[in-house]
């Protein structure tokens, strides 16, 4: 049975999408994608191809990562969360569900969001600069800190990545559609529950729950 929740931040709690992009601008360079079917098609993409597509090396993503996190304090109080996701989150922790954040930003900028949105109380801890290819590592790393097995827990995130990271450690997988990537793409990698809106993650949860005492 499920009792631990991994949320993601940015695209899952956070809406962070048109910071992350001026925070991506004034690193690279890169020109000013305006055409909204453009920005569409990229995130149909994982991040590796979406990054090749924009002409940046596999190899530079973690100094980009790296300097993306400095920019992004600068911002963090521009960033609002999702609409419904505060009562969700209110609503799970009402549950009893022990919950915790782990992001690829920092762990200060993660921290200073959930402050800036009374939204702190309800985590136990953030596990901030999470590798982008390492999710799965991290989810292990976090349950045996934590003293629980992965198999306990469910990740809640946006993109392909987290999905293959949740499989592979062994944890109950939820997308949320409103991230990065498109429900449509994250569809076809088969989470074992798609949410198109933040009280779906509860129905999920349920679900699960009820499949479990079966």
């Amino acid at each position: 049975m499920i009792k631990v929740l991994l949320f993601d931040f940015d695209g899952t709690i956070a809406d962070s999408f048109e910071v992350v992009q001026e925070v991506f601008y004034e690193i690279t360079g890169s020109r000013r994608i305006e055409d909204p079917d453009e920005i569409r098609r990229l995130r149909q993409m994982s991040m590796i191809k979406a990054a090749k597509e924009l002409q940046i090396k596999p190899w530079q993503l973690p100094k980009l990562l790296i300097r993306g996190r400095a920019l992004m304090a600068a911002h963090i109080d521009k960033v609002e969360p999702f609409k419904g996701i505060e009562k969700v989150i209110d609503h799970l922790h009402a549950e009893g569900y022990q919950m915790y954040v782990m992001s690829s930003n920092s762990a200060q900028n993660v921290q200073q969001f959930l402050q800036n949105h009374t939204l702190d109380k309800y985590f136990i801890r953030v596990y901030g600069n999470i590798g982008l290819l390492g999710k799965a590592s991290a989810i292990r790393s976090v349950a045996r800190h934590n003293h629980f097995s992965a198999e306990e827990c469910a990740y809640i995130g946006d993109e392909v990545r987290d999905i293959e990271g949740a499989k592979k450690a062994g944890a109950f997988m939820i997308s949320v559609g409103w991230g990065y990537n498109d429900g449509r793409l994250l569809k076809t990698h088969h989470p074992d529950a798609l949410a198109a809106t933040p009280k779906e993650i509860i129905t999920a949860l349920q679900r699960n729950r009820q499949h479990s005492q079966e």
